[in-house]
């Protein structure tokens, strides 16, 4: 008796045991399938026609411009920025139109503090899935000396003109001022820093007329700007 018994229990804990098995292989079964099919199937129907992209560097301001002449289930559209083509950081986020067949053109506009001489700029499409596609990059290489501006002095005007400029980096430099026909009226070394400079040029003993304000730095790298002085000396 006591062997029967025994015989019972162990046949109820395997039916148990293969009843479980058999709701857990079922349970898998069906997830597998769906994930296969998001993965797999869904994705086929994510599509876009690209025709380019393009940036203006106007300053500080970065003018981006694509055109698209289809696209199925699209979610937007990433701009990213890297100065080794490596480490990509995001700046601007545009929705896209997700599905349309009809041509489109897409445009930005993005303030974009410069952070190297050579800067890499690349649009990203994400779709409504999740997945990730690089459309095209593009690189933008920047003037070692850029943003020259002359501003008189708002008290002496005729005597006094200060001269502001950016430079991306820090080196040993000159300004010199030429006249006309070439002569030379100011030549001086400076010390040129990272980012935003300014200096005061005395003009007060210059006649009336144009002139050339160049500044070069110890690598060659120059930029110049027109001086022009209306009254001239007395």
């Amino acid at each position: 008796m006591h062997n029967i018994c025994d015989n019972k229990e162990t046949t109820r804990i395997m039916k148990s045991f293969q009843t479980a098995l058999a709701l857990l292989l079922g349970i898998f079964f069906v997830f597998n399938t769906f994930v296969s099919n998001a993965s797999d199937g869904d994705y086929t129907s994510s599509s876009i026609a690209f025709n380019g992209l393009e940036a203006t560097l106007s300053s500080r301001i970065i003018h981006f411009k694509w055109d698209v002449s289809s696209e199925e289930n699209g979610a937007f559209i990433l701009v990213e920025k890297s100065l080794n083509e490596e480490d990509w950081t995001e700046v601007a986020k545009v929705a896209s139109l997700k599905s349309h067949k009809e041509q489109h053109t897409y445009e930005i506009s993005e303030i974009n503090f410069a952070e190297g001489v050579n800067e890499y700029f690349r649009i990203v499409r994400v779709d409504e899935f999740g997945k990730k596609t690089e459309l095209d990059r593009i690189n933008i290489n920047r003037p070692v000396l850029s943003n020259i501006l002359l501003i008189p002095s708002p008290k002496k005007i005729n005597k006094e003109t200060v001269i502001s400029y950016d430079s991306m980096i820090a080196s040993r430099g000159s300004i010199t001022i030429y006249s006309q026909d070439g002569a030379i009226l100011l030549d001086k070394m400076i010390d040129i820093s990272e980012g935003y400079n300014r200096y005061t040029i005395n003009i007060k003993d210059f006649a009336a007329g144009n002139y050339s304000v160049v500044i070069l730095d110890e690598y060659d790298n120059k930029i110049a700007k027109r001086l022009v002085v209306h009254n001239g000396r007395r």
